[in-house]
């Protein structure tokens, strides 16, 4: 039986412009990428496991990690003194039956607050645990960082099935993810819909798998019945106009509550989408630094929405031009400043993550005409 993670990703397609009336067909190929990735849950273990290798005297840190959608969970037991990790990769609770459980650390990593653990390339057998193909294995990163007696960890799913093809000079790429682990995919994310020659921001965030998603300017009814083949099948039904004004925005994801997702390249202006009441879900924001271009994720963009009506006109305001706002407080004889920047649709960008020194606002208080006061404060 062939493996799924075997499979070639051979696409099937169409010549001409006919391709978005007739549709695609394409075959998903498991592959593994460091972007995009899907967090997924881990939490502290405070007791043994019911077998452990003999590691008496070493300092030691348990965690789980539910994999089978909840029903198993995965236990990782970390040597800090060995610095190696050790994976019960059939999730029996014995770290001690499992052919090479035992990773190396991939970095270590001393500093004032504290030191921290990561390992790049952590392989889950996730075929074998749900009775599926053997040669399905998850690749992941795992980050745990030690603070005195409190800490954090990280993991990320790097595995994603995906399906990639051109239409009209556009690239349609959709990454598909198992985020509950059980060997069946769950969500996906658009990662790149933009002209080849552009930059691809793409949103890491996972959804959930739409009905219809509107891609590379054209919308399509998503049919996932013999993944991993994958068809984008012709929509027809109601479509509004949709006008974008934005700034410097790199990519726009919206979703409404029939499962239609809406990936908008802002290279282009006016989209021909499903009708529908949609929220924005995601927002990129792109600016030019020393080392190149930066691309954020806004925040604050969930009251955001756009109503398109069937064959009438919507727009949707993003982006720049930016806009100072500031909330003052008084809390006895103190005044609580918080200050914003915020894009056209209400959407809040930190511009710490723009800018390596982003520059400190200035406040001024004045007593009638005289200023009184002056004085920075951090960004935030």
């Amino acid at each position: 039986m062939e493996s799924i993670g075997s499979i070639l990703g051979a696409v099937a397609l169409l010549a001409g412009h006919c391709l978005a009336a007739e549709g695609l067909t394409l075959s998903a190929r498991l592959e593994f990428f460091g972007v995009p990735s899907v967090p997924i849950q881990i939490s502290p273990c405070r007791r043994p496991f019911a077998k452990e290798p003999d590691l008496k005297g070493h300092n030691l840190a348990r965690f789980v990690i539910p994999v089978l959608a909840g029903t198993r969970q995965l236990g990782l037991l970390l040597d800090q003194d060995e610095e190696r990790l050790y994976v019960d990769l059939n999730a029996d609770g014995d770290l001690t039956n499992d052919p090479n459980n035992r990773i190396r650390v991939s970095s270590m990593q001393v500093g004032a607050r504290g030191r921290g653990y990561n390992l790049y390339d952590l392989k889950i057998p996730i075929g074998r645990l749900a009775g599926l193909d053997e040669d399905l294995v998850y690749r992941f990163q795992l980050m745990v960082w030690f603070c005195g007696r409190r800490g954090y960890r990280q993991a990320w799913l790097w595995s994603a099935y995906r399906v990639e093809a051109d239409v009209d000079g556009k690239r349609i790429i959709l990454d598909f993810f198992d985020a509950d682990l059980d060997g069946h995919i769950d969500t996906f994310s658009p990662t790149g819909t933009f002209r080849s020659t552009s930059y691809s921001a793409g949103s890491t965030r996972p959804y959930a798998i739409p009905r219809q998603v509107f891609v590379a300017g054209s919308t399509y009814r998503l049919d996932m019945a013999d993944f991993p083949t994958v068809r984008l099948l012709p929509y027809d039904g109601p479509l509004g106009r949709l006008t974008l004004h934005q700034g410097s925005v790199t990519g726009v994801a919206l979703v409404d509550a029939n499962q239609t997702f809406l990936w908008l390249d802002p290279c282009e202006t006016t989209f021909s989408v499903p009708a529908g009441d949609y929220q924005v879900t995601f927002v990129g924001l792109g600016g030019g630094t020393r080392d190149g271009t930066r691309h954020i994720p806004a925040q604050g963009y969930q009251g955001t929405r756009v109503l398109v009506r069937e064959g009438q006109d919507a727009e949707l305001r993003l982006g720049t031009p930016l806009r100072h706002h500031v909330e003052l407080r008084r809390a006895g004889r103190v005044l609580l400043l918080e200050y914003k920047l915020v894009g056209q649709g209400g959407e809040v960008y930190d511009l710490r993550r723009l800018f390596d020194t982003p520059p400190r606002p200035t406040f001024v208080v004045y007593k009638g005409q005289k200023a009184i006061v002056s004085e920075k404060f951090e960004f935030g």
